[in-house]
This record gives C-alpha cells, structure tokens and sequence, in this order.
C-alpha cells in the first residue's frame, strides 16, 4: 500500500484554498472601502458641528459654514468658511479620497450649509450624500 496524495487531491485542496484566500480578500477589500466611507462621513459630520458651534457662540462676529463642491467630479471637497456665503477663502480645504465620490450635490454643483448666528440652525435644510463609485 502507499501513502502520499495523488495530484487530482493535492489540485482540489489547491482550487479550494484559492477560492478562499480570494473570498477573504474580496470581503478585505470590501471592509476597507467602507471604512474609509466612514472615516470621511465622520470628518464631514464634525466639520458641521464645528461650525455650528462656531456660529452659536459667534467666533469673529460671523455666521460659520461648509461649502461642498462637486462642480469638478474629479476633485470633490469641502470647505469650512465664514461669513454668509462661500468666496473662495476658506479655513480648511478637505478633498475627497479617490475612492469616495458626492451623490448630493450632484456632479456640476456646489452648495453651502450655513448656520444662523447664536440660533446655529441651518438656513435651510440639504443633504449630502458619499457614495463608494461600483
């Protein structure tokens, strides 16, 4: 009698090792995007309530904001500014990751979400939708 594996088993044990690793690597992939989702969601999210707070509590007698645009859906960002509108000169400028595109506002435009002095209510309510391009 002899011991050992034939090749068929040793290429079956390799075809469902493959499909494994790939599977695994697939749901890797999958996680990080999403993370990364994440990650830029929250950054925007804290933006948003800096800005609020700055409004409330009146920082350099301005109302405080962020602007988002995607007039150029090859470099998304946003932008924390003060004043009552956007013009160019902003605190912070953040670009999007590759990875992450704005479903709102849509490609072609840009909207500004500014909050109202001591009340820090938006003047009108807008959303903004990030999307992991397929």
């Amino acid at each position: 009698m002899k011991r050992g594996f034939t090749i068929i088993e040793l290429l079956v044990v390799a075809v469902i090792v493959g499909a494994l690793a790939s599977i695994t690597l697939l749901s890797l992939s999958d996680f990080r995007l999403n993370r990364l989702l994440d990650i830029e969601s929250d950054k925007i999210v804290n933006l948003l309530k800096a800005a609020q707070e700055k409004s409330i509590t009146q920082e350099d007698d301005a109302s405080w904001g962020v602007h988002f645009n995607n007039i150029d859906s090859n470099s998304p960002f946003y932008a924390f500014f003060s004043g009552v509108a956007y013009s160019g000169n902003a605190v912070q400028y953040v670009y999007l990751r590759p990875e992450i595109k704005f479903i709102a506002p849509a490609s072609g435009v840009s909207l500004d979400m500014v909050f109202n002095k001591l009340t820090g209510h938006l003047s009108d309510n807008r959303k903004i939708v990030l999307n992991l391009p397929s």
